[in-house]
Protein backbone atom coordinates (compact mmCIF):
# COMPACT_ATOMS: atom_id res chain seq x y z
CA UNK A 1 0.00 0.00 0.00
CA UNK A 2 1.28 3.18 -0.41
CA UNK A 3 2.11 5.59 1.96
CA UNK A 4 2.05 9.28 2.20
CA UNK A 5 4.05 11.22 4.63
CA UNK A 6 1.78 14.17 5.88
CA UNK A 7 4.61 16.67 7.02
CA UNK A 8 2.96 19.11 9.34
CA UNK A 9 1.59 19.83 13.13
CA UNK A 10 -1.33 18.58 13.21
CA UNK A 11 -3.90 20.70 14.67
CA UNK A 12 -7.88 20.01 14.96
CA UNK A 13 -8.70 23.46 14.49
CA UNK A 14 -6.94 23.55 10.70
CA UNK A 15 -9.80 22.56 8.16
CA UNK A 16 -7.05 21.39 6.11
CA UNK A 17 -5.45 18.71 8.30
CA UNK A 18 -9.20 17.15 9.24
CA UNK A 19 -9.82 17.09 5.62
CA UNK A 20 -6.56 15.51 4.01
CA UNK A 21 -7.15 12.09 5.24
CA UNK A 22 -10.63 12.61 4.15
CA UNK A 23 -9.64 13.46 0.40
CA UNK A 24 -7.07 10.85 0.57
CA UNK A 25 -9.61 7.86 1.58
CA UNK A 26 -12.55 9.22 -1.07
CA UNK A 27 -9.77 9.39 -3.58
CA UNK A 28 -8.79 5.72 -2.45
CA UNK A 29 -12.49 4.67 -3.13
CA UNK A 30 -12.80 6.62 -6.29
CA UNK A 31 -10.00 4.64 -7.73
CA UNK A 32 -10.32 1.73 -5.67
CA UNK A 33 -6.90 1.75 -4.59
CA UNK A 34 -5.39 1.88 -1.27
CA UNK A 35 -3.51 4.58 0.47
CA UNK A 36 -2.38 5.60 3.73
CA UNK A 37 -1.91 9.36 4.50
CA UNK A 38 0.67 9.15 7.94
CA UNK A 39 0.50 12.42 9.55
CA UNK A 40 5.03 12.94 10.62
CA UNK A 41 5.34 15.47 13.11
CA UNK A 42 7.63 18.39 12.08
CA UNK A 43 9.83 17.52 15.29
CA UNK A 44 10.26 14.28 14.24
CA UNK A 45 12.40 15.08 10.69
CA UNK A 46 15.87 15.78 12.08
CA UNK A 47 17.04 14.08 8.90
CA UNK A 48 14.73 13.69 5.94
CA UNK A 49 16.15 11.13 3.67
CA UNK A 50 16.55 8.87 6.74
CA UNK A 51 13.23 9.98 8.58
CA UNK A 52 10.85 9.44 5.40
CA UNK A 53 12.54 6.94 3.19
CA UNK A 54 10.13 4.60 4.44
CA UNK A 55 7.70 6.80 2.25
CA UNK A 56 5.95 6.38 -0.91
CA UNK A 57 5.16 10.18 -1.30
CA UNK A 58 5.31 13.12 0.63
CA UNK A 59 2.30 16.37 1.37
CA UNK A 60 3.79 19.25 3.17
CA UNK A 61 0.20 20.56 4.35
CA UNK A 62 -0.45 23.84 5.58
CA UNK A 63 -0.71 25.87 8.71
CA UNK A 64 2.64 26.99 9.31
CA UNK A 65 4.79 28.80 10.81
CA UNK A 66 5.93 25.10 11.79
CA UNK A 67 7.27 24.03 14.69
CA UNK A 68 10.80 22.52 12.31
CA UNK A 69 10.86 24.15 9.96
CA UNK A 70 14.79 23.39 9.00
CA UNK A 71 13.10 19.83 9.01
CA UNK A 72 10.31 20.67 6.62
CA UNK A 73 13.07 22.05 4.24
CA UNK A 74 14.95 19.29 4.39
CA UNK A 75 11.82 17.35 3.52
CA UNK A 76 11.34 19.60 0.48
CA UNK A 77 14.94 19.90 -0.42
CA UNK A 78 15.18 15.55 -0.25
CA UNK A 79 11.48 15.16 -1.87
CA UNK A 80 12.88 17.41 -4.97
CA UNK A 81 15.77 15.70 -5.40
CA UNK A 82 17.53 16.83 -8.62
CA UNK A 83 14.51 17.77 -10.70
CA UNK A 84 13.10 21.14 -10.25
CA UNK A 85 9.85 19.78 -11.58
CA UNK A 86 9.92 17.75 -8.12
CA UNK A 87 9.94 20.83 -6.34
CA UNK A 88 7.04 22.45 -8.16
CA UNK A 89 4.71 19.46 -7.63
CA UNK A 90 5.76 19.52 -3.86
CA UNK A 91 4.46 22.65 -3.55
CA UNK A 92 1.39 22.51 -6.37
CA UNK A 93 0.46 19.34 -4.33
CA UNK A 94 0.36 21.01 -0.91
CA UNK A 95 -0.99 24.75 -2.55
CA UNK A 96 -4.42 23.05 -3.19
CA UNK A 97 -4.40 21.04 -0.52
CA UNK A 98 -6.76 23.65 1.49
Amino acid sequence: MPRIALLGDFSETVVAHRAIPLALQRAAEELQSNVAGEWVHTSEVTNAERDLADFDALWIVPASPYQNMVGVLDAIRWGAGDSPANLRYLWRFSAHAH
